[in-house]
């Protein structure tokens, strides 16, 4: 009989020790599936910013600014979009844009619209990016997401994993041939065509 009790008392704490295992893998994959790896989650609570300077010594204001706006105009403008250009002064160039991402198994018609500001001078490019929006379509129930790319809600960590592995990639991409246009060629990954 007693065995029979110990034998009932091991299994119970054994089915606890795989419950509490599952729910701390859980848990860890909720943690490590909350961000993106290549911009800043701002402090103020505004959302994911981005910064890059490209440093491109000896060419001045206006030939910068003349290589970056053909990119500009290939690679994030949209049909939509709105550009502002300075073709007076070469010293900016401001846009609204978006970048699509694969569709998932649950999720289609996903992309991240955010404002992005170029500002140029002697020698140097300045690209900022800011107010980045998710926006997605839920396969089975035709729910459409448009959320701060910084809280995805209640969308599950593995789903939010793959969406943020996937922008990381096309940005990382999109930011990798913004640099080769500044340097004097026309990169345009495949990833941000139209």
């Amino acid at each position: 009989m007693a065995s029979i009790f110990n034998l009932i008392i091991n299994n119970i704490e054994n089915m606890r020790a795989f419950a509490l295992f599952l729910l701390g893998m859980s848990l860890g994959q909720q943690t490590l599936a909350q961000h993106s790896s290549v911009l800043i989650n701002d402090s103020s609570g505004a959302g994911y910013t981005y910064q890059k300077t490209i440093n491109v010594p000896g060419v001045r204001q206006k030939t910068l600014y003349n290589r970056i706006k053909p990119w500009v105009m290939n690679v994030m403008n949209h049909s939509d979009n709105y550009i502002a250009t300075s073709d007076a002064a070469n010293d900016s160039i401001a846009t609204i844009s978006f970048l699509e991402l694969g569709d998932l198994p649950q999720i289609q018609n996903q992309f991240i619209e955010y404002q992005a500001n170029i500002h140029f001078s002697d020698g140097e490019v300045q690209f900022n990016a800011k107010s980045f929006i998710y926006h997605g379509s839920v396969i089975l129930t035709n729910n459409i997401y448009d959320l701060p790319f910084n809280n995805l809600g209640n969308i599950s960590a593995p789903i939010q994993a793959a969406i943020y592995t996937d922008f990381d990639r096309k940005f990382t991409a999109l930011i990798n041939s913004l640099q080769g246009a500044a340097k004097g060629y026309l990169a345009i990954p495949a990833s941000a065509k139209k």
